[in-house]
Order: structure tokens, then sequence, then C-alpha cells
């Protein structure tokens, strides 16, 4: 497998669309509309599953079962940075 920083931009996306599928199956989410939204250091997937139970929301941002996926490329950031984006 080449490495992703030798991968052009069209072979990163195939790499990170393949491991958003991998990371999807292990929350459980066997079937989804997957979407890419962007790719740029991260990429984001928007998913559209009835797979999790509804959540509490603020705001009208995504409609019921719209999920935003987020996969960091690798490098892009430092583990403390990603923690405090999460916190």
């Amino acid at each position: 497998m080449k490495p992703f920083d030798e991968l052009t931009r069209l072979g990163r996306i195939r790499r990170m669309w393949q491991l958003a599928s991998v990371a999807l199956k292990q929350y459980g989410i066997s079937h989804a509309r997957v979407c890419l939204s962007r790719q740029a250091g991260n990429t984001l997937f928007r998913v559209w599953t009835l797979d999790l139970p509804n959540t509490e929301t603020t705001g009208d941002l995504f409609d019921e079962g719209q999920y935003l996926l987020r996969v960091h490329q690798p490098g892009y950031q430092q583990p403390g940075a990603i923690e405090l984006e999460l916190a």
C-alpha cells in the first residue's frame, strides 16, 4: 500500500473514504449514505443513517439521522490539539 503522503488528491480522498467506512462500522453503522463534504487536512463526510439513536441537538444544523464525520489526515494535528477541540 502506497504511503498516504505519496497519494494524489483523489487517492487521499479514496483512502479516507475507506477509513470512514471502517470507522462507521465500528460504531455499528452498517447502512448509511455518505457524502464527501470537504478534504483539506481534515476530511469531512456528511452521514445519513438511522442506525444511531436520536440525540438531543442544539439548533437546526442537521436534520434527524444526519451527522458529520471528521477524519484527520495523518500528522495534520497533534493529539493534544485534537483533544482540546473535542473538549
